[in-house]
């Protein structure tokens, strides 16, 4: 009888709850597949659909904001060559593994707005010429570093149903210099001034590239994306015709057949139960349909989260969540990606990249299956994922995660399906934090059908938590 080690892992993603408290009848949650029923995997390995900004990590395939691309007003030649240079420089040394997001500038996220007002009357007065040249100049730069590896795609303005947007269009019209969120001012402003001229610039740096396909356009970010008001605005872009004043050859567009990714911001950050639906809908109605080739989520986590020391809680419930969806849908990284957004920022131990290294040192590069007869009883309602590797079946995941609220949850039992496999050897609990990353050893009993992981004490976790539980043990045959 041949044996091998498995490594199981918990993730206990604890948040605020609004009505939650410590105490309560104890409840257990879970899933159980139905016999018969299909495992469920992701088509790809789960670092494939991650992105980080500014710098590559391990358990990430993706960068957003990596070498900046034009910034501001359009520069002079000699600040042009540098923008050109300071870009490919860093472009250049990771196209081989990853691919990048590069945001174009020039109005970008309008939060000078006498910088972006003075950008949008360029553009109008020399019919947007200047600007689609310096466009495609880079991007024919960046698109000879990638021939052949990775993929860049060039993200055209961030959080563009912002109140400093609106700011700006108003101010242009000659308005006054108060901005509202999804002002409905912004959508001619952005597509006539902004993204066709964009878009025409890097369409011709593409047909100078050959149609090089590595070439993609990611449509402006929007902001919030969980408000109902943020996507109906983006319904209304979407569908939005093309004048075409500063961009003749788009005129009759509409604006989602110039993109090829759409971008949002939050949605699955906030603590909301709709998030699924919202998210399926969305995907729904512009990637299944063919509409667009993505539905990105270019930010999720943020600073306020971050710097709270909820780096590690939010970005292991968000991304768990994620992987769900994914693997459930059988979606791929080109239609699905998330960016974490502050995952640096934070105290030692708190950090979301700190979570999400713990998820890529237990797993490392692999697809996920679904994992099925699992239980945790608790003291609130729970939200349960579980996971096992693809590449190595006795690798297996269990991630719990509580809404938001004050207090605290008390985990009184954990029980996993023990068919086909032998008594645990040992049990390591990391507990992240606002205090930090701990961890302890806890035992497992088998118990009928399955194993249980209990505590001496209930686990009491103040909100928020994250706990992660890795188990060694070995394989029956």
């Amino acid at each position: 009888m041949r044996e091998r080690q498995l490594h199981f892992l918990l993730l206990l993603s604890v948040w605020l709850c609004a009505s939650c408290s410590s105490g309560g009848t104890p409840r257990e949650y879970g899933s159980a597949r139905p016999a018969g029923a299909p495992v469920a995997e992701t088509p790809a390995t789960w670092t494939a659909y991650f992105g980080s900004h500014d710098r590559p990590v391990e358990w990430a395939r993706s960068i957003r904001g990596i070498g900046r691309g034009l910034t501001g007003l359009l520069p002079e030649a000699e600040n042009l060559r540098e923008a050109h240079e300071r870009l490919t420089a860093s472009a250049g040394t990771l196209l081989g593994r990853y691919d990048l997001v590069i945001p174009v500038g020039g109005l970008a996220s309008a939060k000078d707005a006498d910088e972006a007002v003075a950008f949008l009357r360029q553009v109008e007065s020399d019919g947007g010429r200047a600007w689609k040249q310096a466009v495609s100049d880079q991007a024919i730069l960046v698109g000879e570093l990638s021939a052949g590896k990775g993929h860049v795609y060039w993200q055209v303005g961030n959080e563009i149903n912002s109140r400093d947007q609106s700011r700006a269009a108003r101010l242009l019209a000659g308005g006054s210099a108060y901005g509202r969120r999804d002002d409905p001012a912004v959508i001619p402003r952005y597509v006539e001034y902004y993204l066709a001229p964009t878009v025409e610039g890097l369409r011709r740096a593409r047909d100078s590239l050959g149609g090089e396909a590595r070439l993609h356009i990611a449509l402006g970010s929007i902001a919030t994306s969980s408000r109902r008001g943020a996507r109906e605005w983006l319904d209304e872009l979407l569908r939005y015709e093309v004048r075409g004043a500063y961009a003749p050859q788009l005129a009759g567009s509409k604006v989602y057949e110039l993109v090829d990714v759409i971008a949002i911001h939050y949605l699955v950050t906030e603590d909301d139960d709709s998030w699924r639906e919202i998210l399926t809908g969305l995907y729904d109605s512009w990637v299944e349909t063919g509409l667009v080739q993505g539905l990105w989520a270019t930010e999720e986590l943020g600073r306020r989260r971050a710097t709270n020391s909820l780096g590690a809680a939010t970005t292991l419930r968000v991304a768990s969540r994620y992987i769900s969806w994914w693997r459930d849908a059988s979606i791929e990284p080109k239609q699905s990606r998330v960016f974490f957004w502050g995952w640096r920022m934070g105290t030692p131990g708190t950090q979301g990249g700190e979570g999400m290294q713990t998820l890529y040192d237990f797993f490392g590069e692999t697809a996920l299956a679904d994992l099925r007869d699992v239980t945790v009883t608790a003291s609130d309602e729970v939200e349960v994922y579980a996971f096992q590797s693809v590449n190595d079946r006795d690798h297996r995941a269990l991630v719990i995660a509580t809404s938001e609220g004050s207090g605290s949850v008390k985990i009184r039992r954990i029980g996993l399906g023990a068919d086909g496999w032998r008594s645990p050897d040992s049990a390591r609990l990391h507990v992240f934090n606002r205090e930090g990353h701990k961890v302890e050893e806890i035992s497992a009993t088998r118990e009928g059908l399955e194993y249980r992981f209990t505590f001496p004490v209930d686990l009491r976790l103040p909100r928020p938590s994250a706990v992660i539980l890795t188990i060694e043990h070995a394989q029956a045959n």
